[in-house]
C-alpha cells in the first residue's frame, strides 16, 4: 500500500496514541512472534476472515456481526472493507493460533487507512480483541477501541489518512493457544477501511536506565561565591562525593561553596543500574588588590599619585579629587581625607579594597624669642606655639622644659630650624642664636708719616673699641690713625668690650722722627695712577728700606723689602678699587703718594 497517504489527527486520537506509546518505551527486548502480510496473497490470503466471532449484532457497540464482504481494495497488499452506512461491523480474525504464556505480556501493531467522502461519526470505530481457542467468548480483556469521528479530515474523494496502531497490553490469563482479531464499523456514511500487515510481540524484560547529566555541565565561578548543580535522568536517585563544600550528598540538588576549582564525582542509581559524572567546578581567584602607596598622606593643596595593581580593569568611588575612576593609575587631591573604594576585576571576578588618603593641615610654627644673643656658657630660654610635636636641627644644645617650653645653650653661633613632625606636612621656623665670647684686645701699628702712627685692630669677639693715646687723647674707631707731639715712646692702650664683658691691652710705641718727602722733588716715579693690575715704581738709583701700599684703614695691604733693583713691579690686581696710599721709606725718610686704585 502506498505510505505517502497523509495523516490528519485530532488531539484526542493523538494523545491516545502518544500513551500508547510510552507504554512500551521502556521496552528495550520485545520479541516478535508473528507477523501477518497483507501483500503476500492479495484477496485469496488464507488468514483472512474467520466467521466465528458470535451471535450478530445490530448495535455496533455491542459484538462484532461477522460478514464476508472483504475484496481487495485495489491497492496491492492491503484488504479493504467497504461498508455502507450504519453498516454492521466486520470482525477479522487472523490464524494459526498463537501460542502465549501465562502472566506473560503482549501486543499488536498494525497500519489502517481510511478513504470515504464524508467524515465518520464519532461511534466509527476500529478494534482489537483476543480469545483463547479452548474457551467459547466473551473475549479477553483489554478491547482496544479506536473512534474514527474527527480522526481523518475529509478529502472528497480520495484517501483520508494512514496511521500505525498500537494495542493495550494483554496479559496472559494462562497458557495455550490464542487467537486475536480486528474489528470496524462505521456509523452515518460510507466508508472504506484498508489494512495491512499486523504484527505480534511478546513484551520483553523492562530494561532499567540511569543515564543522567549534570546542568551546569562546566561551571565557573568567583571564590566565595556558589553554585546551584542539579542532576537530571534516567537516574530516581543520586549520590555525591562527600566534601564540605557541598551543601549535602544526596539528592537531585547541590548547592557548591569550593574554595578552589573541585571536582565532584555523582552516582546515579535506577535499581541496579548505576553510572557516574564528574563535574568540575572551576573557581577564579578573586583579584589581589594592592595600591602604590598603601596609604597615602598628603598636606593640604597636594596631590599624590596611586598606582593599582592585582586586576585586570579598576574603577575607584568616590570621584572627589580623583583624576579618573576607570584607571590603574590616579592622580588624588582631596581637600579633606577621603576614603576611596578600588574594585578591581580579574575573569568577572571582583574584588575590593579601600584606600585612605590621608589630608594633613600645616602647622604654623611661632618662636619667641625667634633670635637672641647670648654669652657663650649661657642659657636662651624660649618656646614654640602652633605644634606639641617638634624635631629640631642640630638636634644637640636643645632640650624641652615644659609643653612648649625649651631650653638651649650652643656653643657657637647657631641658627636652629624647628620643625612639626606630627605629620608629613612639614613646617620650619628658625631660633637664631648668637654667641658672643669675652673680647680679647690685640692691635698692631705702623708709622706712616712724621709722628704719625697707623694702628690696626686684631681684637676678637669685640664690637666697642676705646683707643687712649695718653695726654688725654683717645678714639673709639675700630682702627685709627693718630699723630703724636713728639718722637719718642708712647703707651696705647686698647680696650675691647661686648656685651659679655671687656679685655684691655696696653702697648709701648716708638714714634720716630721722620721727614715727608716729595717723590717728584726726588725724581721718583709710580705709574699708571689709577692703577688696576700692575704698578711700576722707579727709584732713580736711591735706595730704600722697603715700601708699603696701605689702604685708607692704615692696613698695610702689600709690601716688599728692597733689593738693589732699580726698578720695582707690583701685582695689585687683587686689591679692591679705592684709594690706597705707597710708601717708601730709608732712615729717616719717608716717601708717600696717593695711589688710586679702580
Amino acid at each position: 500500500m502506498n505510505k505517502t497517504i497523509y495523516t490528519c489527527c485530532n488531539k484526542l486520537f493523538l494523545v491516545a496514541i502518544i500513551l500508547i506509546f510510552a507504554l512500551h518505551q521502556s521496552i528495550a527486548q520485545d520479541q516478535l512472534l508473528a507477523e501477518y502480510n497483507f501483500e503476500e496473497d492479495g484477496q485469496g490470503w488464507s488468514h483472512r476472515a474467520y466467521n466465528d466471532i458470535g451471535t450478530p449484532m445490530t448495535d455496533p457497540t455491542g459484538g462484532w456481526i461477522p460478514t464476508v464482504n472483504w475484496a481487495n481494495g485495489g491497492t496491492a497488499g492491503s484488504y479493504r472493507h467497504n461498508n455502507a452506512p450504519n453498516s454492521p461491523g466486520v470482525w477479522f480474525m487472523f490464524s494459526p493460533n498463537i501460542v502465549l504464556e501465562e502472566g506473560e505480556q503482549y501486543y499488536v501493531t498494525f497500519g489502517a487507512t481510511l478513504a470515504g467522502a464524508n467524515t465518520p461519526a464519532l461511534n466509527s470505530r476500529v478494534q482489537v480483541r483476543w480469545r483463547q481457542t479452548s474457551i467459547e467468548p466473551p473475549y479477553l480483556l483489554p478491547n482496544f477501541t479506536i473512534l474514527m469521528g474527527s480522526t481523518y479530515l475529509n478529502t472528497a474523494g480520495g484517501v483520508n489518512g494512514y496511521i500505525e496502531f498500537t494495542s493495550p497490553v494483554l496479559t496472559a490469563p494462562a497458557s495455550g493457544d490464542y487467537r486475536f482479531g480486528i474489528g470496524d464499523f462505521f456509523n452515518a456514511n460510507a466508508w472504506a477501511c484498508y489494512y495491512d500487515g499486523i504484527r505480534i510481540y511478546k513484551v520483553g524484560p523492562a530494561v532499567e536506565t540511569c543515564d543522567f547529566s549534570i546542568s551546569p555541565a562546566a561551571p565557573v565561578i568567583c571564590e566565595g561565591e556558589s553554585v546551584t548543580l542539579n542532576a537530571g535522568g534516567d537516574a530516581t536517585s543520586y549520590t555525591w562525593s562527600a566534601s564540605p563544600d557541598l551543601s549535602t550528598t544526596t539528592g537531585a540538588t547541590v548547592i557548591s561553596t569550593p574554595q578552589a576549582t573541585s571536582t565532584y564525582t555523582i552516582t546515579g542509581t535506577n535499581g541496579a543500574c548505576t553510572s557516574t559524572q564528574n563535574v568540575v567546578v572551576t573557581v577564579n581567584p578573586n583579584p589581589a588588590l594592592t595600591t602604590t602607596p598603601a596609604s597615602p598622606s598628603i598636606c593640604v593643596g597636594e596631590n599624590v599619585s596611586i598606582s593599582a595593581s592585582g586586576a585586570d580593569s579598576y574603577s575607584w568611588s568616590p570621584s572627589t579629587g580623583l583624576s579618573s575612576t576607570a584607571e590603574a593609575t590616579v592622580i588624588a587631591n582631596p581637600s579633606a581625607t577621603t576614603t576611596y573604594t578600588l574594585t578591581g576585576t580579574s575573569n568577572e571576578c571582583n574584588s575590593s579594597l579601600e584606600v585612605v588618603v590621608e589630608v594633613n593641615e600645616i602647622a604654623q610654627i611661632t618662636i619667641n624669642p625667634s633670635s637672641a644673643t647670648i654669652c657663650l656658657g649661657d642659657t636662651l630660654n624660649f618656646e614654640v606655639l602652633g605644634t606639641n610635636n617638634i624635631s629640631w636641627n642640630p638636634l644637640n644644645n636643645i632640650i624641652p622644659v615644659s609643653q612648649n617650653n625649651y631650653k638651649a645653650f650652643p656653643t657657637s653661633s647657631t641658627d636652629f630650624t624647628i620643625t612639626d613632625s606630627s605629620n608629613e606636612c612639614l613646617t620650619d621656623a628658625t631660633l637664631s642664636i648668637t654667641v658672643e665670647e669675652t673680647p680679647v684686645a690685640e692691635f698692631s701699628y705702623q708709622q706712616t708719616g712724621a709722628s704719625t702712627i697707623q694702628f690696626t685692630n686684631q681684637s676678637t669677639s669685640g664690637n666697642s673699641y676705646s683707643w687712649n693715646f695718653g695726654g688725654g687723647n683717645a678714639s673709639s674707631q675700630q682702627s685709627p690713625a693718630f699723630t703724636f707731639p713728639f718722637e719718642g715712646m708712647y703707651p696705647v692702650t686698647l680696650i675691647a668690650q661686648n656685651s659679655c664683658g671687656s679685655d684691655t691691652l696696653t702697648k709701648l710705641v716708638e714714634v720716630l722722627k721722620l721727614s715727608v718727602n716729595s717723590l717728584a722733588e726726588n725724581n721718583i716715579q709710580i705709574f699708571p695712577n689709577p692703577a688696576s693690575e700692575i704698578l711700576y715704581i722707579y727709584l732713580n738709583n736711591q735706595r730704600f728700606e722697603s715700601i708699603h701700599i696701605i689702604n685708607s684703614l692704615g692696613q698695610t695691604v702689600k709690601e716688599s723689602l728692597m733689593n738693589n733693583s732699580n726698578d720695582i713691579l707690583f701685582d695689585i690686581s687683587h686689591l679692591s678699587p679705592g684709594i690706597y696710599f705707597v710708601q717708601l721709606i730709608n732712615n729717616e725718610k719717608l716717601f708717600s703718594h696717593k695711589l688710586i686704585i679702580q
